[in-house]
């Protein structure tokens, strides 16, 4: 048997969500890696409906990931006016300064 030694953790990637915030239109989620005390990457970013009905069911309306250097791509999933558009994309960059705002000083540790 090798021997290994475990060097402390780094970075982590956790699940966020924007659940807390009950004046959103929009429910935003991914999963969010955190280093350094900074979000570097978030992956798997859903935004879906909160206002859900009948007419317009509750469902994801776009997708969208955040690369380290500040570049996203989101990619609508739904048929949505321009001005749907314009909220969904502001329910991202919300959402991206909010994760922003609780990494920030983030101290990943764990006994291991």
């Amino acid at each position: 048997m090798r021997q290994v030694t475990i060097g402390r953790v780094t970075s982590a990637t956790m699940t966020v969500d924007n659940s807390a915030d009950a004046g959103c239109k929009y429910d935003v989620r991914g999963s969010v890696t955190v280093s350094d005390g900074k979000a570097r990457n978030i992956g798997e970013g859903q935004v879906l409906r909160r206002d859900a009905s009948d007419e317009r069911p509750a469902s994801t309306v776009a997708n969208f990931h955040f690369y380290n250097h500040g570049q996203k791509t989101v990619t609508f999933t739904a048929e949505l006016t321009p001005e749907e558009e314009a909220e969904v994309m502001t329910a991202i960059n919300d959402f991206l300064a909010g994760v922003d705002a609780a990494a920030a000083g983030m101290e990943i540790t764990a006994n291991v």
